[in-house]
């Protein structure tokens, strides 16, 4: 027989046993979870490791070009803030469809407004060939009875070209027929404005800028932004800026290079024009350089460049400006005929669609007080600095976008300015 037993077990023995029991049973879970946590936290680790490794390899060079180390470059700074983003460089909002509607703006005699009549046209129509079918819609007229177009009939385009945020619309002669050129202005701009991103329309007649009225035939708009709608307000902000030739301040492209002195690009300034002398107004601001650093624009003219003075110049039926400048104009070409060859193209880009100007001739002083007219280098492009037009270099216009890098500290992306060909099509 086996022996019975007969020990007695206290209850608080009995508690005890039972808490020694469930602190085993919690010690497992608890050290699962630590470990879990050191594995999460050893992956993380690595992970920033990784992270920083990748970001603080060696970073692209920023390009260094022999060209510019003439140039008292300026000292890199951050884009302005006040600046916010950059417009979209894409132009045009693309829809899908067989139609799409557009906003053509016409005169409500009734209101006493341009208002917007919605139009259907083939979404065929893209980039040039959009603005081209707008302007022809607007000068076909409305399809309301209420409506009136503003733009004669018979109006054309010649081209159409885009920079930046820039539109310049070249239109042909009729565009002086209008009754109204305020409100053609107005109608032109609103309708090719809401179209796309851009936010500048620059508008041509056969190759120069329109000027504001055949009374004020030396008198140039500049680039133009969106209009208000009611008419009096127009005419009201149409005499404020165009009624005094004699001190005029308008917006205006002007030329400067990219990092890599291979491409223009515009910049657009405010500028004072003062007794209508554009041509010295817009050489004056090119010799001063980009207005803001950082924002992928670089001087054309060498530091200390002064503009002289001006001559009108008249050849066969032709008229043409002469500009006088001092000797740091050549000083620091050297033997860099591409350089030279960048910064005429500057000058002829920037001014040669002002009214009366059908050519341009550079004179600069040779540092004994004698102005001469031709390269400073062996130019392959040109033996002379006499009558040269737009067509100089027709192939230096660039276009500028973002890439961005990490910072030293391998924590931000910085964008950087760079600049490409204007028709490049390979762009994400």
């Amino acid at each position: 027989m086996e022996a019975a037993f007969t020990g007695v077990i206290h209850p608080t023995q009995m508690t005890t046993s039972l808490t020694k029991i469930k602190l085993c049973q919690d010690i497992n879970p608890r050290k699962e979870e630590t470990m879990m946590r050191r594995r999460i936290l050893l992956l993380i680790t690595v992970f920033c490791a990784v992270l920083l490794a990748a970001c603080a390899a060696e970073q692209p060079a920023k390009p260094e070009n022999s060209k510019l180390n003439w140039f008292n470059s300026l000292n890199e700074g951050e884009p302005d803030s006040t600046n916010g983003q950059q417009e979209d460089n894409s132009l045009f909002k693309m829809q899908t469809g067989q139609q799409i509607g557009i906003n053509l703006y016409f005169y409500d005699e009734s209101d006493g407004q341009l208002s917007p009549e919605i139009q259907s046209i083939s979404d065929e129509f893209r980039g040039s060939n959009l603005i081209q079918q707008a302007v022809k819609e607007l000068a076909k007229g409305p399809d309301s009875n209420e409506l009136i177009s503003t733009l004669p009939k018979d109006l054309k385009v010649n081209r159409v070209k885009f920079a930046e945020n820039i539109i310049t619309v070249d239109l042909s002669s009729e565009f002086y027929q209008s009754e109204n050129l305020p409100l053609t202005r107005a109608s032109l701009v609103n309708t090719i404005l809401e179209l796309g991103n851009a936010k500048y329309v620059k508008l041509l007649v056969d190759g120069k800028d329109a000027v504001v009225s055949s009374d004020l035939q030396r008198v140039v708009p500049g680039l133009l932004t969106r209009y208000p709608v009611k008419i009096a307000d127009i005419i009201a902000q149409e005499t404020q800026t165009f009624d005094n030739p004699a001190t005029a301040k308008i917006n205006r492209e002007l030329f400067f290079q990219d990092n890599t002195g291979r491409f223009l690009l515009p910049e657009v300034r405010t500028i004072m024009v003062k007794g209508g002398k554009y041509a010295e107004a817009i050489i004056r601001e090119l010799t001063k350089g980009p207005e803001k650093e950082g924002m992928g624009y670089f001087p054309t003219l060498p530091k200390g460049t002064t503009l002289l003075k001006t001559e009108t110049v008249n050849e066969d039926e032709n008229t043409g400006i002469a500009l006088y400048f001092s000797k740091e104009f050549s000083g620091q070409f050297a033997d860099d005929s591409e350089q030279e060859n960048l910064t005429i193209s500057s000058i002829l880009y920037s001014i040669s669609t002002l009214p009366g100007i059908d050519f341009v001739n550079i004179h600069y002083d040779d540092g004994h007080g004698q102005f001469i007219s031709k390269p400073s280098t062996i130019n392959k492009y040109q033996s002379s600095l006499q009558n040269m037009t737009i067509e100089y270099e027709p192939d230096k216009f660039g276009k500028r976008i973002r890439v961005y890098f990490c910072d030293e500290q391998g924590m931000l992306l910085v964008p950087e300015y760079r600049a490409i060909s204007q028709n490049e099509k390979n762009v994400l």
